[in-house]
């Protein structure tokens, strides 16, 4: 129920210009599939997020703090970083071998399965060029990037009015959720 959100979160559901910033944020971009766009998300108590190799320096202690925070933002699902049974995981690639995989077009991708309906989401794979970003700022921004898509957030902010305000613009440096990042994630 909306009582149980906090002010923000409460004020923001009721806002217009915030429901484009939902749904643009949760809905999958547009494809040639002719599916129709689905939100999804965790059903599952707990999930645990896996690092499969190192992404450099301060990276495993970067992905612990934005996981504690997802956690203080909702309260359904628990999120860990760990090893056992990962439904998350997370691995840096070097850039040949990202581009053999994945292409060009990206220094990130995030592949989901779900079902769309229950139990929703069941399991994400994070992969990332390592070697094309240019600082580990920028590595992190990648990574939130990416983590917020396996969280359930299914699309792309193209406008540049919106390129200071959520992780999901579709070229972001940004570091941390902001407010309505965080209101979206509290209502999935």
């Amino acid at each position: 129920a909306l009582s149980s959100l906090n002010a923000h979160t409460r004020a923001a559901a009721d806002d217009p210009a915030f429901r484009r910033y939902f749904t643009t944020m949760v809905l999958p971009d547009p494809d040639a599939s002719g599916d129709e766009p689905v939100v999804v998300k965790w059903e599952q108590p707990r999930v645990t997020i896996k690092l499969l190799n190192k992404g450099g320096h301060g990276i495993e202690t970067y992905l612990r703090r934005l996981v504690a925070r997802l956690n203080r933002m909702q309260g359904e699902v628990r999120f860990a970083v760990g090893d056992d049974a990962p439904r998350i995981t997370v691995r840096f690639l070097r850039h040949q071998e990202y581009m053999r995989e994945f292409g060009r077009g990206s220094v990130g991708t995030t592949r989901t399965r779900f079902f769309r309906s229950s139990p929703g989401l069941i399991r994400a794979r994070i992969a990332i060029d390592a070697e094309r970003q240019d600082s580990a700022s920028q590595l992190k921004a990648t990574l939130i990037h990416e983590l917020t898509h396996a969280i359930g957030g299914g699309g792309h902010f193209t406008r540049l009015a919106d390129r200071r305000r959520s992780v999901l613009f579709q070229s972001s440096h940004i570091t941390s959720w902001s407010q309505d990042d965080a209101a979206v994630i509290r209502l999935l």
